[in-house]
């Protein structure tokens, strides 16, 4: 199931999608491929929705990082990402050997593992506590080259972090950007991502840009306690549009 294969009608419902979340997204840096997954998953196979989601995520947040000002914390930077070289191996080879029923019934389960783990309210596990940062970022990274998804987990850990709004989108950007690289890469070496993949993301790019664009207006006036809770509130609707499609598809 191709996206190339879609009706036009599909494609440009697809297309304000990602335009609503990249507008989201562009703001609490963090979600994409979370909020999308659902709605990509309802036209495309689950290995095409994460090479379409890694693509798109790059792009978002390569444009996000480049306008908070590059402020970040370099030596738990450092931390995160030696982590997150470290999980991208079992990620790649996850979703290299995993087969689409498998692939499609795990994204399910760690969204909702995800969506679980966020009601809970268990951001005090990461707070401040600066010897979990490796481990975040392992998992981080093996559940993006996997499924391009993980990015609430790394949410709640900066959210601990109490950075500045400018910090937090910085910080979440960039380590985001450079994974996604990272990941990317290693699709295309070992065949998963090809020109298919790509021609079929570049569709999204234009809504993806136009979203990005509203979000750098709107946060120009947004103050610290606002973006905090609207960054909580990104992570309980992220999980409950993937909650909301799962009880549909199984009524």
């Amino acid at each position: 199931m191709g996206l190339l294969d879609e009706t036009i009608i599909n494609i440009v419902i697809l297309q304000c999608v990602v335009l609503a979340i990249s507008t989201i997204v562009g703001i609490v840096a963090f979600g994409f491929a979370m909020a999308m997954t659902p709605f990509f998953l309802l036209f495309l196979d689950a290995k095409m929705v994460v090479e379409i989601n890694l693509i798109l995520t790059f792009v978002l947040f390569t444009l996000i990082f480049f306008r908070s000002g590059r402020c970040v914390d370099t030596k738990l930077m450092s931390v995160l990402l030696l982590g997150g070289l470290v999980g991208i191996g079992p990620g790649v080879a996850l979703i290299y050997f995993a087969d689409e029923t498998f692939l499609r019934i795990l994204l399910i389960v760690v969204v909702l593992g995800t969506a679980i783990f966020a009601t809970r309210n268990q951001q005090s596990l990461f707070k401040n506590q600066k010897h979990v940062t490796f481990i975040v970022g392992a998992t981080f990274a093996a559940f993006k080259a996997s499924m391009a998804l993980g990015g609430p987990i790394l949410a709640i850990f900066a959210l601990n972090q109490r950075w500045s709004a400018r910090e937090t989108r910085a910080f979440l950007s960039c380590f985001f950007m450079v994974i996604d690289a990272i990941i990317i890469m290693s699709h295309g070496l070992v065949g998963i991502l090809g020109v298919h993949e790509l021609k079929a993301s570049v569709l999204f790019v234009p809504p993806l840009l136009v979203g990005n664009f509203i979000s750098s207006l709107i946060v120009r006036s947004m103050n610290e306690r606002i973006f905090r809770r609207l960054m909580l509130i990104a992570l309980m609707l992220s999980s409950s549009i993937v909650l909301f499609r799962q009880i549909i598809e199984y009524v």
